[in-house]
């Protein structure tokens, strides 16, 4: 009964991700430069933008700095319902792991050491003389509590349910804490979404309790002050921060303003009326490149996965004969789709893995050659309107482009693609019942820091919406092998033969990496600063940005 839960679970938190993605405005990223902002080409090759110059970051930030966020001011406890504010969490709260943004690498504040004894057995100790808010000390009891709680809560975007033993996990009492697993797992807890919570406390207000919301007890350098709801929440520096001695801070308080419309939060930004946000309008990054600002900046983050295309021999066994696969791969321009979809933002994607991976292989991409496609249909036996494909979309403007491009280039190699559009709700049930959809666009938007492949090819693993399931089985346990692997050098080797194998047999069609885009005050912030704290549009690392110059 848990499994049947936790595999619930993990399709809900893909349901979220993709009908988020259908409702956003998608955007993709070229890696900055040296020189402070940097573009993509429509072939993706990185090139130089002419920026305005910013004068030089003061040489201490400002006591009081304002961030902007849509969408919703979020909570102080990590799960899908209602979501956690992430930038907002990382001033309150210690996460047990850290992601190096150029090695991918973890790390961690609080803890002293960490990693696998053997396949099984995965230990951390705890640094001494860490103090929650309320000066409670933290125990290896509230770091086992930290981790055991998304199970009690069902957390759905906790990865490792289905592979931890739960009841043979142990805390010493005061320092370390030996977590068991039912089988190896390559991912550990690195890349998974988890703070040092007060056990004593969490126990005593319980989940639904409103201190979530205005009074979070952790072990941060920053505490909430205020919570106005839909309106702004305000953290103060702490002056019983564990780490003082350690660290030290220019920001002395940082508040999160709620902006109803994206624009206007945009807006705020160009005018200084806040520091820091997601840029989530493209004609507003548009009108950045095209006008230049004296005190803006841009970052265009990676944000760890690709837009995949999906074809579902469950619900069209068509998809079974790899001469339709290949047809589709070259058939389709996916190049020009991507164009389409980005504009200036487009980066080709040579694999169903993001190219800065650790794991990641250049298979390369499927070059447009509606000739070949339609000589593969041929040499297979198939004449123009043998194959019909059904397509159910949310109505979302993306989503139409995405669909009709699709539309287009099918009707081209003599495949009819039938297209219905309906609300979030519609769709998402469609997708979840046999037959209601056999194609579909698949993106984390959520953000993979880690790039962890199980993250972002999660098809292989969760057996979720009905044209996403994988269904043939070499890639299956190819997918699985590198999953339940813990030594590095293998998984990355499995990971590369899964792409190699994926590549060659048109399962997966990669479309672009998906990005996100972030605008900051120049004269507030280094863009080294933003580059290594800034991980995506709701990823913001504010404890760090918070800390003094120099």
């Amino acid at each position: 009964m848990k499994r049947a839960k936790i595999i619930l679970c993990m399709l809900l938190a893909l349901v979220m991700a993709l009908s988020l993605f259908a409702c956003k405005t998608t955007q993709t990223d070229p890696s900055p430069t040296d020189s402070g902002t940097a573009t993509t080409s429509p072939s993706g090759t990185v090139t130089d933008e002419p920026t305005p110059s910013a004068s030089e970051p003061a040489t201490s930030k400002p006591s009081t700095i304002y961030t902007g966020v849509t969408g919703w001011l979020g909570r102080f406890l990590d799960g899908a319902e209602p979501a956690q504010n992430i930038a907002a969490c990382s001033a309150v709260y210690d996460l047990l792991f850290l992601i190096d943004p150029d090695t991918k690498e973890p790390h961690s504040n609080i803890l002293d050491s960490w990693g696998y004894t053997d396949d099984l057995t995965f230990v951390m100790t705890l640094k001494p003389g860490i103090t929650f808010t309320n000066g409670d000390v933290a125990t290896a009891d509230d770091l086992l509590f930290s981790i055991l709680n998304h199970v009690e809560r069902q957390d759905i975007f906790v990865d490792w349910f289905g592979s931890m033993d739960f009841e043979n996990c142990t805390s010493d009492g005061e320092y370390t804490v030996t977590l068991k697993f039912a089988e190896p797992y390559g991912p550990g807890l690195y890349g998974t979404t988890l703070y040092l919570y007060d056990k004593a406390w969490c126990e005593q207000v319980g989940w639904d309790s409103q201190d979530w919301y205005s009074n979070p007890n952790g072990t941060g350098p920053y505490k909430v002050t205020e919570y106005v709801t839909d309106d702004h929440l305000t953290m103060t520096l702490k002056d019983n921060y564990w780490n003082a001695a350690n660290e030290t801070f220019d920001v002395e308080e940082w508040v999160v303003k709620y902006y109803p419309d994206a624009s206007t939060m945009y807006l705020a930004l160009e005018k200084g009326d806040i520091s820091l946000c997601a840029v989530s309008n493209y004609s507003d990054y548009q009108r950045w490149l095209d006008d230049g600002s004296d005190a803006v900046g841009m970052k265009v983050c990676l944000t760890g996965d690709n837009l995949l295309f999906m074809v579902g021999p469950h619900n069209n066994p068509v998809f079974d004969d790899i001469a339709v696969r290949e047809a589709i791969a070259y058939g389709v321009d996916w190049a020009s789709i991507g164009e389409m979809a980005l504009g200036e933002l487009y980066i080709q994607a040579t694999s169903i893995l993001v190219h800065d991976s650790p794991y990641y292989l250049d298979v390369g991409a499927y070059e447009y050659d509606p000739d070949r496609a339609r000589q593969v249909l041929a040499d297979a036996g198939y004449q123009d309107g043998d194959i019909v494909i059904h397509d159910y979309e949310m109505s979302a403007p993306l989503n139409k482009n995405l669909a009709e491009a699709f539309q287009y280039y099918c009707s081209e190699m003599g495949i009819t693609v039938d297209i219905e559009f309906g609300d979030v709700t519609s769709a998402l049930m469609a997708w979840v019942s046999d037959g209601g959809s056999d194609i579909g666009w698949s993106s984390n938007i959520f953000g993979i820091l880690d790039r962890e492949p199980h993250k972002s090819i999660n098809h292989f693993y969760i057996r979720g919406f009905t044209w996403g399931l994988g269904t043939d089985q070499t890639a299956i346990d190819l997918a699985f092998a590198a999953l339940n692997t813990i030594d590095q050098a293998e998984r990355t080797a499995l990971y590369h033969e899964l792409q190699q194998y994926v590549h060659d047999n048109y399962l997966i069609f990669p479309v672009y990496a998906s990005t996100a885009v972030v605008g900051y005050d120049m004269n507030i912030f280094t863009q080294a600063e933003i580059d290594s704290n800034v991980f995506s549009s709701n990823n913001f690392d504010l404890h760090e940005l918070g800390k003094a110059v120099g």
